[in-house]
């Protein structure tokens, strides 16, 4: 969904089966807002039965949808609903074959800018874009420096503190490798 990543040519993703999961991803994103917003109309009444009937039916008839998806997909044949969605998955396809944007590129104005012609895929891309971009090992590494560079090391240079960092970030890595090294240095020496 951000034209700075994704490009004819892109190596985001190392393999094709990367892509199609994260196409299916989206695709199930999308369809479960739509399913939202068909239902959403019937849950503002005042709860009134005919609200609470016509409420079942919409989540009836979404399971029915979902049926049908899976139905067509594992028997073959056409539904209109698998034409709908086939339809969504060639507009997100096609995102591949736009050109590459600066990094600079607002992403946010690319989508507004969009959304009278790909009305669905601005929609998923407002919720996409919503979500905050953040990952656990980014949070892991700041608690790292936050114990490395403290007001006793705080004269440590870049290359020394990046260092420091590498190591403690990767013990894992190191406690696999570190015999092997141990091990070569070893056969080095034998055959000097």
């Amino acid at each position: 969904m951000d034209p700075r990543l994704n490009f004819p040519g892109s190596t985001v993703f190392t393999t094709g089966d990367e892509k199609e999961s994260v196409q299916n991803f989206l695709k199930t994103l999308w369809l479960r807002l739509k399913s939202i917003k068909e239902a959403a109309p019937s849950t503002s009444g005042g709860g009134s039965s005919a609200d609470q009937t016509s409420s079942a039916s919409l989540d009836q008839s979404a399971s029915q949808d979902d049926m049908d998806s899976f139905i067509t997909e594992m028997f073959g044949g056409s539904s209109s609903f698998a034409c709908e969605t086939s339809s969504f998955h060639k507009q997100l396809r096609q995102l591949e074959a736009e050109p590459r944007q600066p990094f600079n590129y607002d992403p946010w104005n690319h989508w507004r800018a969009r959304k009278s012609t790909h009305p669905e895929l601005y929609e998923l891309a407002m919720v996409i874009l919503a979500a905050p971009s953040t990952q656990v090992s980014v949070e892991r590494a700041f608690s790292a420096l936050n114990l490395v560079f403290s007001d006793l090391r705080c004269g440590l240079s870049d290359e020394v503190l990046q260092n420091i960092l590498l190591i403690k970030l990767n013990g894992d890595v190191f406690d696999k490798i570190l015999h092997h090294l141990y091990d070569w240095k070893a056969i080095s020496m034998d055959s000097l």
